[in-house]
This record gives structure tokens, C-alpha cells and sequence, in this order.
């Protein structure tokens, strides 16, 4: 099933999340007021409404591993033999990680993620979005393969452009807009969005990236409409003032640790951001 790139939603879609998967994650959604949102799944905790949301801390298992490629090809699933390279048009990488021995990854844990051939190599750079994938750990057989060998087919219309070889590394990395989580004080990784409704743990939602908002405040308030918000460094998943616009000096963008994520439009109709309170926010997160 195919899908437009933007997807036309009702305000019912947009605060009903649902058990199971009805898009691809990432998918645009629009309202017609012009609220822009993105197809996600939640992670292991819950989400209340109007909280900055971002990219889980992803696994590093499988990150700059060595492509030991057993096969050519993957119907043969009885010896890993070691191929010596993987030919520019192939749409599958069969890879030997140089991780823990201990290490399992589930059937299709990256899928609709991305893979990168990561190393210093001329073949470097190039980028496939994953199909599916078996399950690798310890001491299983076939695809799911001895020592943590693991099978990846790309998506339909990706494959390597140029060949690859066991000197190359490759990393991979989950879906950017799967296993969200409440941003935290000290941000790891990037903001994706807000949460627009109460979400349950794992479910699937459209979380919202761009055009006003209801986000809740930290715990200080913050003067001036009109200047730039970012993540708070006190209250997780909560907004407040960046050093250097009109809000007040609370938080300092160089340290890395923020991320400023849109625009104070008002507080409830009043002429201060008030502690602890939901507020408009112009989100520029993702358009």
C-alpha cells in the first residue's frame, strides 16, 4: 500500500492514537489550519499531552561494525562463508558485527531505520532504508544467525551504488521517530516534536512538529512574546527562555544541551510565558 507524501488529517486523528500501525513512520500529516505532524510510535512510557518528544537513545551494538560478510547470497543460509565484497546493486547486506558475543537484536527492530556504510573507505556515505531483518544473537542458526550475524534487506527501489567490502563498516540506527520518549533536561538526542494527547506506551500517534502548539512551561516564567523557546534544562519535556532572544537568560544554545524549538506566540492571552502553565507555541521543528 502506497501512501501521498503528506497525509490530510481531522483533529480526530490527530488526539486518537491507536495499538496497532496504520502508516509508515515519519509520514507527513497536515492539518488544514496548517499544523504539520509526523507518523510515530511512542516508546515503553506513557506520554502525556503537550510535552516536547524525541529520538530514543538508540543502541550503539551495531554501530562502525565490520562488514564480515558470510554470503553472497542470502537463500544460502547454511555456512557463513565469508564473501570478500558485496557488489554495487545488491539489495541485502549479510554482516559479521565486531560486538558482544552476548548481543540480540529482534526480528526487525531496525526496520523502517536506516543503515550507512560508516567507514573511512571511497565506498562511504551511502545510505539504505531497512526492509527487514532477522533475528541475530548467540548460538542460533540459519538467518538467525551464530555470533551475531545478522541478514538486512533494504527497502524496495534501495540497493548499494557502489560495491563494499570486508574492510568497510557499516552502522544502523532505529527509525527517528520510533520508541519516542519525554524530551529530557540534559537533551542526547534530537527533539522531534510534541505530544498532542494523552499517549500509551507503545502506541502509534502523530506527533506534532510544526505550527502552534500547546506546550507546557517550566516551572519559572518567562517574559516577551515573539522570542525563540527551547527545551527546558529543570522540568523534562517542558519549555523555557534561550540567552541572547527577549525571553531572559535561562538557558545558553552553545552548551549542546538544548534545542530551540519555536516561538512564544502567548500565555493564555497574557503578556508573560506563567510558571508551570500551557502556553502557544509556534513549533519550527520539522515543516
Amino acid at each position: 500500500m502506497s501512501f501521498p507524501f503528506t497525509v490530510p488529517l481531522s483533529q480526530k486523528e490527530v488526539v486518537t492514537p491507536t495499538s496497532n500501525q496504520r502508516a509508515p513512520l515519519g509520514t507527513r500529516g497536515a492539518t488544514a489550519d496548517g499544523r504539520v505532524f509526523r507518523y510515530s510510535k511512542n516508546g515503553s512510557t506513557a506520554l502525556a499531552k503537550g510535552y516536547l518528544v524525541s529520538v530514543k537513545a538508540h543502541t550503539t551494538q551495531w554501530g562502525n561494525s565490520t562488514a564480515g560478510f558470510w554470503d553472497t547470497d542470502h537463500s544460502a543460509n547454511t555456512a557463513f562463508a565469508g564473501a570478500t565484497s558485496i557488489a554495487a546493486g545488491t539489495t541485502f547486506v549479510n554482516l559479521s558485527a565486531t560486538c558482544d558475543s552476548d548481543l540480540y537484536v529482534a526480528k526487525d527492530h531496525f526496520k523502517e531505520g536506516w543503515l550507512i556504510v560508516s567507514g573511512t573507505s571511497t565506498q562511504s556515505g551511502q545510505m539504505m532504508k531497512i526492509k527487514t531483518h532477522n533475528v541475530a544473537s548467540s548460538g542460533s542458526t540459519g538467518y538467525q544467525a551464530t555470533g551475531g550475524k545478522l541478514y538486512v534487506e533494504f527497502e524496495d527501489g534501495y540497493s548499494l551504488v557502489e560495491a563494499i567490502d570486508s574492510a568497510d563498516e557499516v552502522s544502523m540506527i532505529e527509525n527517528e521517530f520510533y520508541g519516542l520518549v519525554v524530551t529530557p533536561t540534559q537533551a542526547a538526542s534530537a527533539i522531534v516534536g510534541a505530544s498532542v494527547s494523552t499517549v500509551s506506551a507503545d502506541y502509534y500517534f502523530w506527533c506534532q512538529t510544526w505550527g502552534i502548539a500547546a506546550i507546557k512551561s517550566e516551572a519559572e516564567a518567562i517574559t516577551a512574546m515573539g522570542g525563540a523557546v527551547c527545551n527546558s534544562t529543570q522540568t523534562a519535556g517542558t519549555i523555557q527562555g534561550v540567552t541572547g532572544s527577549t525571553d531572559g537568560p535561562k538557558a545558553d544554545a552553545s552548551t549542546g544541551a538544548i534545542e530551540i524549538v519555536g516561538k512564544l506566540v502567548s500565555s493564555s492571552g497574557l503578556s508573560v510565558l506563567e510558571a508551570s502553565t500551557f502556553v502557544f507555541v509556534n513549533l519550527t521543528l520539522n515543516p
